[in-house]
């Protein structure tokens, strides 16, 4: 079975969306430009108060899209022990992830992501590791793995200062302060 992910970044314009699944977070759904897209699954895994989760979920019930959760008060509940049972491994950080762990336990055969930029926001490239180590355990399972151009970009702002985000630290006998 072919699986393709869909992220908000913008490397999701050269997605073919020729696929037999397609998923994306609740908040895909508020793009105006991917709302059209047939969404088999949507995964909400934030603050129902971040941006475009309410607006994702309304739109993913009217649409009866499966929602996958880890809360039980809205869609399905995503089947963590499963999943971490399968895999033997729990390193979770973003939605994405936990997308990439679900496809390997559900066994795709083929994986394609397109818009999972992360970045340039350093929560995004925060995450960036534990989407990689999820690609890398597909690929050791045989799944085949396929990106669209700009997706996981390994370099944002060359040349130029860190995002606001991240700040530098200065260790002083072993206490990190701000610098």
């Amino acid at each position: 079975m072919r699986l393709t992910i869909v992220g908000r970044g913008p490397s999701w314009k050269d997605c073919p969306f020729n696929t037999e699944e397609l998923w994306g977070t609740v908040t895909c759904l508020t793009i105006p430009e991917l709302a059209d897209k047939k969404f088999t699954k949507v995964f909400y895994f934030d603050d129902s108060e971040a941006h475009g989760n309410r607006e994702g979920i309304a739109i993913a019930e009217r649409r009866n899209i499966q929602i996958l959760s880890m809360a039980g008060d809205v869609g399905d509940r995503y089947p963590i022990r499963d999943v971490v049972r399968d895999c033997r491994s729990s390193y979770f950080l973003n939605t994405v992830s936990y997308m990439l762990a679900y496809a390997i336990h559900l066994k795709y055969s083929k994986i394609s992501l397109h818009g999972i930029d992360q970045g340039p926001t350093w929560e995004l490239q925060q995450a960036k590791p534990h989407v990689c180590y999820w690609l890398g355990f597909a690929a050791g399972r045989g799944i085949e793995i396929t990106m669209g151009r700009g997706s996981l970009r390994w370099a944002y702002n060359i040349g130029e200062r860190p995002p606001p985000e991240a700040t530098p630290i200065v260790v002083s006998e072993g206490i990190c302060v701000p610098a």
